[in-house]
């Protein structure tokens, strides 16, 4: 079996070098891949080069559309069709050495974690919550012509929303989503104007939950070590986990938490 770990990275200008956490997370993705036998291709090249700007985060000022919905080259570029599995991941991925191979789920056709409050954490995102969050949930959905995707995650009873930094898709996955998905990311990205929704809604990992509900791909649930953000248990002991995730702020994390990780026993040399 053929398989491919794929990660990008849009900034506004690709000659300076990733800053010091996606390095890290860099270095030790591939040397995950090496372990296991994955190909590895990582891209700063825009996949999408026109789309609606109707939002720039200010912090790096690249193209909106792009920034986020590049995730679509998985299963929209027929280059990866030479791989039976492709794994997206987030370049604020860090994968701890003790991870098995996530190759041997081999879903049907995408496994991927439930945004949820992992059992035993303090945090972490939930879309049950009653008003504002489920209602304009459920409207978005009825809006791109998804069902609800109704609570079915049963050890925490949260709406399976699947969060899109790691993302593990077979290639009849992709196929189907090249056939039915078609470009309506940017009418899922334009309901920030269309219907005045907040940005977290507009993102892409709601859209690709979405598109999946509605098209019926066969998701397996992840467990959370799979895909783990260690502010969750900012008041507990983490439990051991293999895909940590350092989403938004919490990357200025990532140097210290991998130098107690790794201690000396690594060969990670930062650039600039």
């Amino acid at each position: 079996m053929k398989k491919l770990i794929y990660q990008y990275y849009l900034m506004d200008d690709n000659t300076r070098p990733l800053s010091l956490w996606a390095q890290w997370g860099q270095w030790s993705v591939k040397k995950y891949a090496k372990k296991y036998g994955w190909d590895y291709e990582f891209s700063q090249t825009p996949w999408h080069t026109e789309g609606p700007d109707t939002f720039i985060n200010p912090s790096d000022g690249v193209p909106p559309a792009c920034r986020w919905f590049d995730i679509s080259r998985v299963w929209e570029d027929p280059y990866f069709d030479q791989w039976d599995q492709v794994l997206f991941l987030d370049l604020d991925i860090v994968i701890h050495p003790r991870s098995p191979d996530i190759s041997l789920i081999n879903p049907r056709h995408v496994a991927g974690w439930i945004e949820c409050v992992p059992p035993g954490a303090n945090g972490g995102p939930s879309y049950d919550r009653p008003g504002k969050h489920a209602d304009i949930l459920a409207n978005a959905m009825e809006y791109i012509g998804s069902p609800h995707p109704y609570p079915v995650f049963e050890a925490t009873g949260v709406t399976r929303i699947c969060n899109s930094g790691v993302l593990l898709w077979s290639k009849e996955a992709r196929l189907i989503a090249r056939e039915k998905f078609g470009t309506e990311y940017w009418k899922w990205w334009g309901m920030r104007e269309t219907h005045d929704y907040p940005r977290w809604l507009c993102l892409d990992q709601i859209y690709v939950s979405a598109m999946m509900n509605k098209y019926g791909l066969d998701l397996v649930e992840l467990n959370w070590k799979w895909n783990s953000c260690p502010t969750n248990w900012n008041k507990l002991p983490q439990p051991a986990s293999y895909f940590y995730h350092f989403s938004n702020e919490r990357k200025k994390m990532v140097d210290t938490w991998c130098k107690q990780t790794w201690g000396d026993d690594h060969d990670f040399v930062p650039y600039k």
